[in-house]
């Protein structure tokens, strides 16, 4: 279980994965669903093998990561396709509410000046946890 998190991994063959609610450079994002326990997470996934070391890079970077701030990733699984390529899912916390776009988006692409200000003082936080990390890690 992830520190600060009420989401346990999903064990292999315990989860499903649903459709697709995100994709870009990095690979496709699907909502998954713990069967174990009901809960939802998405799976971040990549064959081709430039997204799949972005992705081991991001798992590595996230692992270590509890903030309030920060999309928390709670593992990964490694498996085989079909055609013999190796494929990576990063299991991660699911955000309902969408990016800030999306939000901005939703009430009409304006955004209240104490709502700017939250974002900016969450960046900042999630700005000073990584730099504690960084600085942990040196």
């Amino acid at each position: 279980m992830v520190a600060g998190s009420s989401i346990s991994f999903p064990q292999p063959g315990r989860w499903v994965k649903g459709n697709a609610i995100g994709a870009g450079s990095f690979g496709i994002v699907n909502l998954a669903m713990n069967t174990s326990i009901g809960e939802l997470f998405v799976v971040k996934s990549s064959s081709s093998e430039t997204q799949l070391r972005a992705l081991e890079n991001e798992a590595n970077l996230l692992k270590d990561l509890d903030s309030q701030h920060i999309v928390q990733c709670f593992g990964h699984e490694y498996s085989i396709e079909a055609n013999g390529d190796r494929k990576l899912g990063l299991f991660m916390e699911y955000m309902a509410g969408g990016s800030l776009s999306d939000v901005a988006e939703k009430i009409g692409n304006v955004l209240d000046e104490s709502v700017i200000r939250q974002v900016y003082q969450n960046l900042a936080s999630s700005w000073n946890t990584w730099l504690e990390m960084i600085l942990y890690i040196l």
